[in-house]
């Protein structure tokens, strides 16, 4: 169930196993592209991976489907990586919306860093969301 991938996705990240963690949340988009926790977690999680592009692909899904806690994404430390890219200024600047000057993440970019179990899921869920190609 997708709550029971939330939670175990959880428990991973907090156990420090993040390629654990973003396989279940995948999973978890799999069912539900929507969730706003599973993309805060995703955006945490591939910041703390330093994959900018994956995180802020999703902390901008974040933003688009509810999150309102702006001070959160400028302080909360999984967030820190991204917030010393030149790209946050600007993405701050604007709403903390997507901008043009930030492609959204590529396929190829997802596939390349993605363990090779979610592959398959990967271009189920890019299926679903509207990637731009690089």
């Amino acid at each position: 169930s997708k709550e029971g991938l939330k939670e175990s996705g959880l428990k991973k990240y907090k156990e420090f196993d993040f390629e654990g963690a973003i396989e279940d949340f995948g999973k978890a988009l799999a069912v539900d592209n929507n969730d706003m926790a599973v993309h805060w977690n995703l955006s945490c999680l591939y910041s703390l991976c330093e994959q900018k592009e994956l995180a802020f692909y999703h902390l901008q899904r974040t933003v688009e489907v509810g999150f309102k806690d702006y001070e959160k994404i400028k302080t909360h430390d999984a967030l820190a990586f991204l917030r010393v890219q030149p790209e946050f200024e600007e993405f701050a600047r604007a709403g903390l919306a997507w901008f043009d000057s930030l492609r959204p993440v590529s396929r190829s970019t997802i596939l390349r860093n993605s363990s090779p179990s979610i592959v398959s899921l990967s271009i189920k869920i890019s299926a679903k969301i509207s990637i731009k190609p690089r």
